[in-house]
């Protein structure tokens, strides 16, 4: 949002930020500050898409990896390839971004202690029906360094 103030001659101009934008930002500084080395975590989509979910998302230092989900039957998996790259925080950062951009309507929710997204949940388009999208991130495991 713009406002303009006209004084005298000149004219100032005030921005601000939505609170979504700002608490992206102060969570996005905390995930860096915070970021364990080694961590797990199970997500969800929640969309009208192809894709099967949960699964969950194991990082030791540089490397991310899918893997299915404990507690889950193998069939479910069955002829699901995993994706090569994962949804990891960073990109779940990225999305929060762009989607404060350009949807219609953004709720997200972050872990307190670590800043890391724990619910974004996007209408992009309220005039489009089935477009509506949430991604839930769960069971958040940090490893010890041993």
């Amino acid at each position: 949002m713009l406002l303009i103030f006209l004084i005298g001659m000149g004219y100032y101009a005030i921005y601000w930020k939505p609170n979504h934008e700002v608490n992206l930002d102060k969570n996005l500084v905390l995930w860096e500050q915070s970021k364990p080395d080694s961590y797990s975590y199970e997500i969800s989509v929640f969309c009208f898409c192809p894709e099967k979910f949960p699964y969950t998302i194991l990082v030791s230092g540089d490397v991310e990896v899918a893997v299915p989900s404990e507690g889950r039957e193998p069939e479910y998996y069955e002829g699901l390839r995993l994706p090569d790259e994962p949804i990891t925080i960073g990109a779940l950062f990225q999305k929060i971004q762009m989607y404060s951009r350009t949807a219609a309507s953004i709720k997200i929710e972050y872990d307190n202690v670590l800043g890391y997204p724990k619910l974004i949940r996007v209408d992009p388009n309220f005039a489009t029906h089935d477009d509506e999208v949430s991604y839930v991130i769960s069971n958040f495991k940090v490893f010890s360094e041993n």
